[in-house]
């Protein structure tokens, strides 16, 4: 089951980005951090501890979904676990190349909804971009400057 988002940045391939459902736990994503890892260990611990069970069928509820912009690449994935904390409903847990993501923006630092997790996803992606055009734009003009100098 894929859902679709819309966001305000300007690239065509990350105006409308897909989340797919996944099955949980998601052994070898690689947007999980690696096994050993002290934040791999607390994502163990929420998988191990179970999850609420759905009254009508007995089942874990986990939700899970792989982040995909419009060109089919992976961006990263967005979970919820049952808790996160001590009597506290489970928040949109968000990972994108083996690092946990979270906002910046006030008054929380993590995701609180689905949109929110996809969004930011779709967010850094953007601003990775940017600071690789930036990168070989500055280098372009270095050496075109040191060819008008040296030349």
């Amino acid at each position: 089951m894929a859902r679709t988002f819309q966001t305000r940045i300007p690239r065509p391939h990350l105006v409308t980005v897909h989340a797919v459902r996944v099955d949980w736990p998601v052994p070898d994503s690689p947007h999980l951090p690696e096994r050993g890892t002290r934040e791999r260990a607390v994502i163990d611990r929420f998988v191990a501890e179970g999850a609420m069970r759905d009254v009508v069928t007995e089942q874990e509820v986990r939700i899970a979904y792989e982040v995909f912009d419009g060109e089919r690449q992976s961006l990263g994935l967005v979970w919820k676990p049952w808790i996160t904390g001590i009597n506290c409903a489970g928040e949109w847990m968000t990972y994108q190349r083996g690092c946990y993501v979270g906002t910046d923006r006030l008054p929380y630092r993590y995701s609180r909804s689905l949109t929110e997790a996809v969004q930011e996803l779709a967010r850094r992606e953007h601003r990775r971009l940017q600071d690789a055009e930036g990168g070989r734009r500055r280098r372009a003009d270095a050496r075109a400057l040191a060819g008008l100098t040296h030349g």
